[in-house]
């Protein structure tokens, strides 16, 4: 009869506080606490995916952000490149014309000297202007630093050149032709080169044309001035290329580091209370299977063999 009127009790429900709480409120009650707990492990376990997507997303759009503006960089290194190699190959073109002896042999490297003429004057063009065909922007832009625009257009000398003579000379030569910048240098430059193949092709010998004022100008700017400041030049498209590349990288370490930091915060806050209440519990659950009847639990195989592989992995 005792026993009959405990399942009684058990299956109405226990007493709270002198309250019957009915077995379905208790049930119902139990849900909820872990519907609740699996909905903050959810949130929790989702916070570290949550981070990880805004972390590549935002590595993502700041490379494509950024990678318009490193190919500009590259692009403008490379036309500077072959400027100055195309100013040196139109010098050496112009001599080997003025030195030709015959006028077949002369015909020739003119037709050559007029087509390094013109790739020369497309490279200036691109790096002032801009082209996309070459995926430069024109040294105006903010690709380009203040020395550069300085050079092309108001002081060829500016800068610091590795001839000291030649740059303190550089303002006086021929009535300050370089201090009206390299563009403006630079297009005289190849005017004076078609002057000196017409001289040539007039009749003049090789040594007067090369002893000429116009081929003393021509010598003087590539060996001296025009040449120093378009190596100047690509230095500072380098500059700004290497600028743009040591900003980029310390960027991506300060994203790199706040992604580490948010990691550590998430475990310091998340993870970690919830490891330390996940062990709590199921040391509360072991202690509580020490407080079954020993009758109850070898009554019931389930139980026995749950018992066991919890008793296994505590002593593993």
């Amino acid at each position: 009869a005792q026993r009959a009127g405990l399942g009684a009790h058990a299956a109405a429900g226990v007493v709270r506080d002198g309250v019957l709480v009915p077995q379905a409120a208790r049930a119902g009650g139990a849900r909820r606490d872990c519907n609740g707990a699996v909905l903050r492990s959810c949130l929790r376990f989702s916070a570290a995916y949550v981070l990880a997507f805004a972390f590549f997303l935002t590595m993502e759009l700041w490379s494509l952000s950024t990678v318009g503006g490193a190919e500009v960089m590259a692009s403008n290194v490379l036309v500077a490149g072959k400027r100055l190699a195309g100013l040196r190959v139109v010098h050496y073109v112009a001599r080997q014309h003025a030195s030709a002896s015959s006028a077949a042999e002369r015909a020739a490297l003119e037709a050559t000297l007029e087509a390094r003429i013109a790739q020369v004057t497309s490279a200036q063009n691109s790096l002032m202007f801009g082209n996309a065909a070459d995926g430069t922007d024109g040294f105006q832009s903010d690709a380009s630093s203040d020395l550069q625009a300085v050079l092309m257009l108001t002081d060829g000398c500016a800068g610091t050149w590795e001839d000291a003579t030649a740059q303190a000379n550089c303002t006086t030569y021929h009535h300050g032709i370089m201090m009206h910048g390299v563009h403006a240098a630079l297009s005289s430059f190849l005017e004076q080169v078609r002057n000196l193949a017409s001289l040539r092709d007039g009749g003049l010998s090789t040594a007067a044309t090369l002893a000429s004022s116009t081929g003393q100008f021509v010598e003087d700017m590539e060996n001296y001035y025009l040449s120093a400041a378009l190596r100047e030049s690509l230095a500072t498209y380098k500059g700004d290329a290497e600028d743009e590349i040591n900003l980029h990288m310390r960027i991506m370490a300060w994203v790199v580091a706040a992604y580490a930091l948010a990691n550590i915060l998430v475990y310091a806050i998340m993870y970690r209370g919830m490891l330390v209440r996940l062990d709590e519990e199921i040391k509360h659950t072991r202690t509580m299977l020490l407080l079954v009847p020993a009758e109850v639990a070898h009554s019931l195989p389930s139980f026995r063999k749950f018992v066991k592989s919890t008793t296994a992995d505590e002593d593993s």
